[in-house]
């Protein structure tokens, strides 16, 4: 059991209100403790293993130092946007990580837990879950917790959001196909929502790039929105054959897919290799988002990375982190959303024809 205060008091034949005081060294009225006694107590409580209960501590100040962190998962990507946050909080504030794991009622819980926990800000990877909009409201405008969210904007709620150009990265990644030669080019992507603004502009980037150079009879869309559990593995495995199931049944088909996300493209590398379609010699696939397995040789995946000094997630993560500490410091949003350039990068998977 941890120690209490009430057991150092005990033990030295003090006031508990006299031990609380000298653990945080505080004056005791007008008068300060002598540093005798502020020593005594400090040096017992040390040896008895004491540590201070910091939610209790924040509930008697009204103050904290505790930022929350609310992420969708911890795979890819993960490891560069934690090393962001890191970059950006200040040396006097701790994180707090929760992970839902693609659930919206897991989403919610955890939520509610960080806002019970009264921390002083909030960065959070909104799920899509339209059920969770009233307590991310709550959050920002009922208990004034600084918000700031990454990838995608909560719906109904004027907050800051950083994240990558979705709109660019399957612009500019549809135009470097077509200067390989490509010209039947599918867009595919699997996301949790139905309709979102991340989704709506990936879309948009793609319809552009392809009617722009004339290929409006080339389009191929096959998005799948609104799969719940897309994030276990079974389930994404099988939304990644039907993906490749409308790629075999075209009657002129697709020489490249472009997808939303790398993890989309690791799927199709595995099941390409399962049904004997050659990456990039039948099909040259292109992914969105760089993470670190893409660039390892026996993956080698062309695909949309960060025109920044760091990986996309490493931005994203440092430019939220900033983001909200100044919100935290009383600084006012200019109400200016944090838009991450993007570049293609070109790797094994593609090739000219």
């Amino acid at each position: 059991m941890p120690v209490t205060i009430k057991q150092i008091s005990n033990e030295l034949g003090l006031s508990p209100a006299t031990v609380s005081l000298a653990i945080r060294n505080k004056k005791a009225g007008k008068k300060r403790l002598s540093p005798e006694t502020v020593s005594r107590v400090q040096e017992t409580a040390r040896k008895m293993g004491y540590r201070p209960n910091t939610l209790a501590t924040s509930l008697i100040s009204s103050t904290s130092t505790t930022v929350g962190v609310l992420l969708g998962s911890l795979s890819f990507g993960s490891e560069s946007l934690l090393d962001g946050f890191k970059m950006s909080f200040g040396p006097d504030y701790t994180s707090f990580l929760s992970v839902y794991n693609g659930e919206g009622q897991r989403e919610k819980r955890e939520l509610e837990m960080l806002i019970g926990h009264r921390v002083c800000g909030l960065i959070a990877a909104f799920s899509g879950a339209s059920e969770n909009i009233s307590l991310y409201k709550d959050a920002a405008l009922r208990y004034k917790i600084p918000l700031v969210v990454i990838e995608r904007q909560i719906p109904e709620l004027n907050v800051p959001v950083v994240r990558s150009d979705h709109f660019n990265s399957t612009y500019l990644a549809a135009k470097a196909l077509q200067d390989l030669g490509h010209k039947r080019i599918m867009y595919a992507s699997v996301s949790f929502s139905v309709s979102s603004e991340m989704s709506e502009l990936h879309s948009q980037g793609y319809y552009k790039a392809m009617r722009e150079a004339g290929l409006e009879n080339c389009i191929c869309v096959n998005e799948r929105r609104g799969i719940k559990d897309w994030y276990k593995s079974g389930n994404l495995r099988a939304q990644v054959s039907e993906i490749m199931k409308t790629w075999l049944l075209q009657k002129d088909r697709s020489t490249a897919v472009l997808v939303d996300h790398d993890w989309l493209a690791y799927e199709i590398l595995s099941e390409c290799s399962e049904l004997g379609i050659r990456i990039p010699e039948d099909l040259s696939l292109m992914g969105i988002g760089d993470y670190v397995f893409s660039s390892f040789p026996y993956v080698s995946l062309s695909t949309v990375a960060s025109a920044g000094d760091y990986p996309m997630q490493t931005m994203i993560g440092r430019g939220a982190a900033k983001l909200l500490m100044e919100l935290v410091a009383g600084d006012e949003w200019d109400g200016n959303d944090v838009i991450l350039p993007v570049k293609v990068v070109l790797r094994s998977t593609t090739r000219e024809i």
